[in-house]
């Protein structure tokens, strides 16, 4: 099936920066303390915003 769409000369190539797995797993766990009630949305978002421009500082 992805062998189909890469085929697809009207498709847009989009590289994955190469923390692209650990960045997920951190804004996943972000996400996570909101469900669960230990952070409020808005704490968890920002949390997860100030993680992810650490990964990306790196």
């Amino acid at each position: 099936m992805n062998l189909n769409q890469y085929r697809v000369k009207e498709n847009v190539y989009q590289p994955l920066y190469g923390g692209y797995t650990e960045g997920a797993k951190t804004l996943a766990e972000e996400l996570q303390l909101a469900y669960t009630g230990q952070k409020t949305a808005k704490d968890a978002l920002a949390g997860a915003e100030r993680r992810a421009q650490q990964l990306l500082e790196v």
